[in-house]
């Protein structure tokens, strides 16, 4: 998570990112649009506009979903709300994702490669 400004210069970082588990694409779209919109390999942007209903979101949002990651969050939105022409980043990674779960991707069909991706 990163606070960026105009043409998107570094303002803030999160120190700790979201872990992205399969709780967060079952959140229902229609109680919670802006965290449903988060992706794991895409990138989501809100603007000061948007801030206050990430936030009511988050003091919404289940238990099993929170972390460390939701007061940092919180504190973005503070850093976005204090100034002008700032957006609060949720930069998705798919491949760092791949490597923090390790998964080993096993395609189908005849000349398929696998490919393992880890550390």
């Amino acid at each position: 998570m990163q606070v960026r400004g105009d043409q998107e210069r570094l303002v803030a970082r999160a120190q700790v990112g979201l872990e992205w588990t399969d709780l967060f694409p079952a959140l229902d779209p229609v109680s919670f649009p802006m965290l449903w919109a988060l992706a794991p390999c895409g990138d989501a942007v809100f603007n000061k506009r948007q801030v206050p209903l990430l936030l009511a979101e988050l003091d919404r949002l289940p238990e099993a979903h929170g972390g460390t990651w939701v007061d940092q969050a919180r504190e973005l939105c503070q850093v976005v709300q204090s100034g002008t022409h700032r957006y609060l980043w949720f930069v998705g990674d798919y491949w760092l994702r791949l490597v923090r779960v390790n998964l080993r991707e096993v395609p189908e069909g005849p000349g398929a490669v696998a490919v393992s991706r880890g550390v």
